[in-house]
């Protein structure tokens, strides 16, 4: 079996049994969405510009943030093999050039203010809606990873916290307070190309 379908399995498998069911230590598996380390606290006291950064993956928050601060590059690893996935989907994202808002309805769980009711046009975490957006612009095993699991899954299953995603830190009015730069990544990742 290669890589991408072992990755692909394991996710399935963390998908159809919730951590609550689970048998054997899987903590490690489950990908965090955000991070939950109060990075801009951190981070001001860092002098990333023009420097070769080293961090863990886990999110990706920190990776864009380490270029948004002016790394000159950024090299990431982490102990869970799934986590590139997300980083991957989230560039992608960026790179479809969904609006601040879109992006947020995408990745992020409601506000711990907000009791939605949703209705059929409503937009919630990992919609279907914004990932026919994103999806042109995911490559290689990413592709391969994403759409297979929403070939097999709906969204709402596939972005359920305590399967493949761990519980979200922070609500999305939370992380709106947070500054999300959106736009300094989209401006970022034009610089690549």
């Amino acid at each position: 079996m290669s890589k991408i379908e072992d990755d692909i399995t394991k996710a399935e498998y963390l998908i159809d049994n919730p951590a609550f069911y689970r048998k054997k230590d899987d903590i490690f598996d489950m990908i965090y969405p955000f991070t939950t380390e109060n990075i801009n606290g951190m981070f001001s006291y860092f002098n990333f510009k023009n420097k070769d950064c080293l961090s863990v993956l886990g999110s990706s928050n920190q990776v864009f943030d380490m270029y948004l601060r002016g790394a000159k590059s950024v090299t990431s690893f982490d102990i869970n093999p799934l986590t590139k996935y997300l980083f991957y989907l989230k560039r992608a994202a960026l790179d479809a050039n969904l609006t601040k808002e879109e992006y947020l309805d995408y990745f992020c769980q409601r506000g711990i203010d907000d009791y939605t009711i949703f209705d059929d046009d409503s937009i919630r975490p990992f919609d279907i809606k914004i990932f026919d957006k994103i999806v042109p612009y995911l490559k290689g095993n990413s592709y391969k990873f994403w759409t297979s699991l929403y070939d097999k899954y709906s969204f709402s299953t596939i972005r359920d916290t305590t399967r493949l995603f761990t519980i979200d830190e922070y609500f999305r009015d939370i992380l709106e307070n947070m500054k999300i730069t959106l736009i300094n990544l989209k401006k970022y990742l034009k610089t690549l190309r």
